[in-house]
């Protein structure tokens, strides 16, 4: 599947909706606080963010992104930014995935 996603440099983890990743056949394994208030299940799951860079096995941290109408299923924050280098094109007003980085996401 393919999912638009935001990046949100203030988040700690990979967001994904909750109801795609049900709808894909995960289960949560866990949970993860967020916000001090929230908890989130987490996923276990493979990202092919591209394909000359090959699975990346990852945990997501699960949301109701289609629950609260957001026009994007998947947050991309430090754990994605902290494994993967970006080039933002400011003409087409997206990021461009380089590569990775010598860092793993978790």
């Amino acid at each position: 599947m393919s999912v638009y996603g935001a990046i949100d440099t203030g988040a700690d983890h990979i967001y994904v909706d909750n109801e795609l990743m049900v709808a894909n056949g995960a289960t949560p394994n866990g949970y993860v606080p967020v916000n001090n208030y929230e908890r989130h299940p987490t996923y276990d799951c493979i990202v092919r963010a591209m394909p000359l860079l090959g699975p990346s096995p990852i945990t997501v941290c699960g949301i109701d992104a289609q629950a609260k109408g957001w026009p994007h299923l998947a947050v991309l924050g430090r754990q994605f930014l902290s494994a993967f280098r970006l080039e933002y094109e400011p003409a087409a007003g997206h990021f461009r995935l380089l590569g990775r980085t010598t860092g793993t996401p978790r």
